[in-house]
């Protein structure tokens, strides 16, 4: 009877032992969903991105900065003007502001204090030393601990040897892309301006206008160079052109040339 009675209670005392360490592991399963990263997003959603009205913030490249001894890296420099974001006064800082392109993240100087800081930040891409093209997609920000959407605000102000482009519908119904390419040999006699530079070659007694990679300024804005004999090499290329209301055209742009003689006599 005694062996009966102390089996017995070895056996309560292992069902007892087993719905404790079922209760000790169902409790860690529950606290380890509690604490992923999933369960954290379920129970906390993401905070929703505001956006701020009559805001302008003007953004440009500045200078390549060499990477490496070769030339085949650079860093790409940025900046953006902050003037109309600290005339919203109820602002105090700026924690981080990223800029998304087709290359990647452009990451400003951050967080600085609105109130003390100058108008200007600065931000840096790494790319190829060959880019020429950069599209702005988005550009966000996280100001007094709000994230805000500032896409709609940065205003492409300045282009310097790296065109930059804002994207929009426009741009995506027209994305930049070359159509054709060819060799011509001419005599440049000068420049027009308009909505680019360009430079008028007389081909024989044919005279045509081509738009000037803006690589070439160096060359073709110089009056000493003007009736001089070159060989150009030409793409056509379909692109947004304009500001206020740009239109997807076909232009045939100058990307390389090769001096072939001095002035030509009596010029």
């Amino acid at each position: 009877m005694e062996k009966k009675t102390l089996v017995a209670q070895k056996l309560i005392m292992r069902l007892i032992m087993g719905l404790i360490l079922g209760l000790i592991l169902l409790l860690f399963v529950g606290l380890g969903s509690a604490i992923s990263p999933a369960a954290w997003a379920q129970s906390s959603p993401a905070q929703t991105a505001r956006t701020i009205d009559e805001l302008d913030l003007p953004f440009w490249p500045g200078a390549r900065l060499f990477d490496d001894p070769t030339g085949d890296t650079v860093i790409f420099t940025f900046f953006i003007d902050l003037e109309a974001l600290k005339n919203k006064k109820a602002f105090k800082s700026l924690d981080k502001l990223v800029v998304t392109s087709d290359q990647g993240k452009i990451v400003f100087d951050s967080p600085i204090d609105l109130a003390k800081s100058s108008n200007f930040i600065a931000g840096r891409l790494k790319g190829n030393s060959e880019l020429k093209t950069i599209l702005i997609n988005q550009a966000f920000a996280i100001i007094d601990g709000h994230i805000y959407d500032l896409s709609g605000n940065v205003r492409v102000a300045y282009y310097q040897d790296l065109t930059v482009i804002k994207s929009s519908p426009e741009y995506l119904a027209c994305p930049k892309k070359v159509l054709n390419f060819a060799v011509y040999e001419g005599v440049f006699t000068g420049i027009e301006e308009g909505d680019s530079l360009y430079a008028v070659i007389d081909m024989n007694g044919k005279v045509e206008s081509f738009v000037l990679d803006n690589e070439l300024d160096d060359f073709f804005t110089e009056e000493k160079n003007f009736n001089k004999r070159v060989k150009i090499f030409v793409e056509n290329v379909q692109t947004l052109m304009g500001f206020e209301a740009p239109e997807c055209v076909n232009v045939d742009i100058i990307t390389k040339y090769i001096l072939l003689s001095p002035a030509i006599k009596g010029k």
